[in-house]
């Protein structure tokens, strides 16, 4: 059961959770030469990927609104 309401601790540590397994799939897929799918398991944002930069279109908020629990760029 997450925490309550939709800013409960443990639902906003199960949606970074679910974007940090998204973009380490996503950094595996990039370093193996695979297909990139923009698509997320993050229902709010896509990635996108071009010169070597990865970049997620929303950020992931923790506790306070707009400031993101980690990085939406990051350079490969």
């Amino acid at each position: 059961m997450l925490g309550p309401g939709p800013n409960g601790v443990d639902e906003q540590r199960a949606r970074v959770y679910d974007f940090e397994r998204d973009a380490t799939a996503h950094v595996f897929a990039i370093k193996e030469h695979r297909p990139f799918a923009p698509a997320s398991r993050c229902t709010d944002g896509t990635w996108s990927y071009a010169d070597g930069v990865l970049q997620f279109s929303a950020p992931i908020p923790l506790k306070a609104p707009g400031k993101p629990a980690v990085p939406q760029t990051m350079r490969y």
